[in-house]
C-alpha cells in the first residue's frame, strides 16, 4: 500500500480550500447577478441577467417568469418576475426555500408564485389586485348558498366564466360545502379566476390533511400556467 506524505495531504487540503472558496465566490457571484433586475427591463435584459426561466406562465395582465436557483452554498430561493401587456418587467420577488411543511410561504410545501405587486412607477391596473366587490360577492354567496345542492356547483361553474376572485372570496365560496373533494371542486372552477394567489394561505386552512392541502396547491399552480 502506497503511504501518503505529509505534503500529498497539504496539497489535497490546499485543492480542496480552493475549491470550496471558488464555490463560495460563484455563489455570492451569482446571488449578486440575480439582484441586477430591475423595473423596466426587456425580457432578453432578463435572461442576461437570470438565464432562461425555470417555468413561465400568463394571464390577461402579463407574463411571470419563474426561477428556481440553488447554490453550491446557502440556501435555495424561488425568484418571480412578471411582466406588463409591453413586456417589461413590473414585478420581481425573491422567496427563500424553506422545506417546512409548517410554514404556509414554503415554496416546497405550497408552490405558489406570488403576482403582479408592482414595482415603484409602474403602471397597473385594478384588475392586478382586485377580485370582485363586496357587494357583487354578497350576492353570488348568497346565491349559491341558498341553492339546492344539485345547483350550486353550477352556479359557481357558471359565475367563474366571467368573475374574478381574491382567495379569501375563493375560500368563503369553497367552506359552503362540507366535504373536501366538493371544496376542491368548487377551487377547480374558481383558481383560473383567483387574482391573488400568492395569499392562497386562506384556501389550504380549509383541508385538514395534507394530501387536500397539496391538492389545492396544484388546481392553483396549474391554474396559472
Amino acid at each position: 500500500m502506497k503511504r501518503i506524505s505529509i505534503n500529498d495531504i497539504k496539497f489535497h487540503c490546499s485543492v480542496l480550500l480552493l475549491t470550496l472558496a471558488m464555490i463560495f465566490a460563484f455563489s455570492l457571484n451569482v446571488s449578486a447577478k440575480d439582484r441586477l433586475v430591475q423595473g423596466g427591463m426587456t425580457k432578453e435584459e432578463v435572461v442576461a441577467c437570470l438565464g432562461r426561466p425555470t417555468t413561465t406562465s400568463f394571464n390577461q395582465y402579463g407574463e411571470l417568469w419563474t426561477y428556481k436557483k440553488v447554490p453550491w452554498l446557502g440556501p435555495s430561493k424561488m425568484i418571480y418576475v412578471g411582466f406588463d401587456s409591453a413586456d417589461r418587467v413590473a414585478t420581481y420577488q425573491e422567496q427563500v426555500i424553506v422545506d417546512d411543511d409548517n410554514n404556509p410561504n414554503s415554496p416546497i410545501a405550497r408552490p405558489l408564485p406570488p403576482v403582479y405587486t408592482p414595482m415603484p412607477g409602474m403602471h397597473t391596473t385594478p384588475q392586478m389586485t382586485y377580485g370582485m366587490a363586496d357587494s357583487d360577492f354578497s350576492f353570488l354567496y348568497g346565491k349559491v348558498r341558498n341553492a339546492d345542492s344539485c345547483s350550486k356547483m353550477d352556479l359557481i361553474q357558471v359565475a367563474s366564466l366571467g368573475c374574478y376572485y381574491t382567495c379569501s372570496q375563493c375560500a368563503k365560496v369553497m367552506a359552503i360545502f362540507s366535504f373536501s373533494d366538493e371544496r376542491l371542486q368548487a377551487l377547480r372552477y374558481m383558481a383560473p379566476h383567483i387574482v391573488d394567489p400568492q395569499n392562497a394561505t386562506v384556501i389550504y386552512r380549509l383541508f385538514v390533511f395534507d394530501d387536500d392541502k397539496d391538492k389545492a396547491a396544484s388546481i392553483i399552480s396549474n391554474s396559472l400556467r
